[in-house]
């Protein structure tokens, strides 16, 4: 079987995750998480919003399947109850500061 890398794959590949995972040490997003930590749980909303996916089973799906694409990011199986809770607990300033701050890098190569 050939490997190809998909676009998508290509995307998460320029993000420095490791200011990501400080944005995650200092909220402390993954204080009480096992697997599904919080750059999953970025990854998974980042493609829900890229395909225009708008429910659990939706995103959780097509995730699972394209799991072998996606495996340098050691993504878990996603399941719909980890998802919703993962929303429903997670904060939401991680996500927004590392948004911002690629925002102002694109911002940066842009010029």
């Amino acid at each position: 079987m050939k490997n190809s890398t998909t676009i998508f794959n290509q995307l998460l590949n320029m993000m420095p995750c490791g200011k990501f995972q400080k944005i995650v040490d200092k909220h402390n997003g993954d204080k009480y998480t096992k697997t599904f930590k919080s750059f999953h749980h970025f990854i998974t909303l980042l493609y829900a919003q890229i395909t225009e996916k708008y429910s659990l089973r939706d995103i959780q799906h097509p995730i699972n399947l394209q799991k072998n694409k996606l495996q340098f990011f050691s993504l878990p199986e996603i399941k719909r109850s980890t998802l919703s809770d993962a929303n429903n607990k997670r904060d939401y300033r991680i996500n927004e500061v590392y948004i911002s701050m690629l925002h102002l890098m694109l911002r940066r190569l842009a010029r």
